[in-house]
């Protein structure tokens, strides 16, 4: 996987289902999140959705600058489409926009631990959120 080495408190559900802590090389674990999607408001909060079939989610460290790729639909996933766009926006939640953040990954047996996962779930927390937000799930 590409974030291997930047996972911290790695979960292994029987090699079906990953979970992790995203740790930057500087050893800070607070980033800002940039995305290319569209920002939806629903019932139960904010959507992070596709834009023109297509969405990169990157989160960038605030103490040394190092940027991490942590979606791409046009490569991530057993079945990447769309045509990449390079048009990030801050990700803004309640206006926070500092988040730690986890990865969960589902997987079929044969592709566990790669890139080839069935699902993606990322979610972020800090010090003056009362919950975890789901920022992107598919």
């Amino acid at each position: 996987m590409r974030l291997e080495k930047n996972f911290t408190n790695v979960i292994n559900h029987e090699d079906v289902a990953l979970e992790a802590k995203l740790v930057c090389d500087c050893e800070n674990d607070i980033f800002n999140i940039y995305h290319t999607g569209i920002l939806k408001k629903g019932l139960f909060g904010i959507n992070l959705t596709k834009n023109q079939k297509q969405i990169v989610i990157k989160a960038k460290c605030p103490s040394c600058l190092k940027e991490y790729i942590l979606y791409d639909s046009t490569i991530d996933g057993s079945r990447p489409k769309g045509v990449r766009l390079d048009d990030y926006k801050l990700f803004n939640y309640k206006d926070e926009n500092s988040f730690k953040i986890t990865m969960k990954y589902n997987f079929y047996e044969e592709n566990f631990n790669t890139d080839k996962f069935e699902m993606i779930f990322i979610e972020g927390n800090n010090a003056n959120l009362k919950k975890t937000i789901l920022i992107y799930e598919e």
